[in-house]
């Protein structure tokens, strides 16, 4: 539809625009060769046919940065992509790492705790109640467990301390008794 109206435009004598219009540009061209009219429609065609040249060329060229950026994005998001995966192996080994110190300290904190306790429970085992062992603040089962024994062992050996010095009394006056009847008695 289009080449009807630019063959309509076309300067060039009537009868030859109703015969391209009607049997087509090649057999309109065989019939009048030598014509004026013809040499121009063959030299726009000819014209026409360069330009068409030029964009193709121009065409691709473009097509062919367009595949060049395309390439170099796709290396630079593979490169991202690597960077990411790199970037979150480390954070997640970083995280493992401290896991692990951390998860050591504490192990270590309450095992020393607990080779106090049972220190103390060898002392108590050989029926030394005078043992003592130092007691860290906290608020686990560890601390409740420590507190909890040496507040039993302080109160058994106040006890005992109390029955000794009971025994230590009830001795004297049982000497003195002892000693009373037999000056008494002589």
């Amino acid at each position: 539809n289009t080449a009807y109206k630019n063959i309509s435009k076309l300067e060039i004598n009537d009868a030859l625009k109703q015969e391209l219009l009607a049997k087509g540009l090649l057999s309109t061209i065989m019939k009048y060769q030598d014509s004026d009219d013809i040499r121009e429609i063959r030299t726009n065609v000819a014209k026409a046919s360069r330009v068409f040249n030029k964009i193709q060329l121009n065409c691709d060229s473009f097509e062919y940065m367009i595949n060049d950026v395309s390439n170099d994005i796709n290396n630079r998001m593979t490169k991202v992509s690597k960077i990411f995966f790199i970037l979150s192996a480390s954070i997640a080994l970083l995280v493992f790492c401290l896991a692990i110190i951390l998860s050591s300290y504490f192990t270590r904190k309450n095992i020393r705790r607990l080779n106090l306790l049972q220190d103390l429970s060898s002392k108590l085992a050989k029926k030394d109640f005078s043992a003592r062992i130092e007691i860290e603040d906290g608020d686990d089962e560890i601390y409740n467990l420590s507190r909890d024994l040496v507040n039993t062992v302080s109160d058994i050996n106040d006890f005992l301390v109390a029955v000794k010095r009971t025994s230590s009394e009830a001795e004297n006056s049982g000497n003195s008794i002892n000693n009373s009847a037999i000056s008494t008695a002589n």
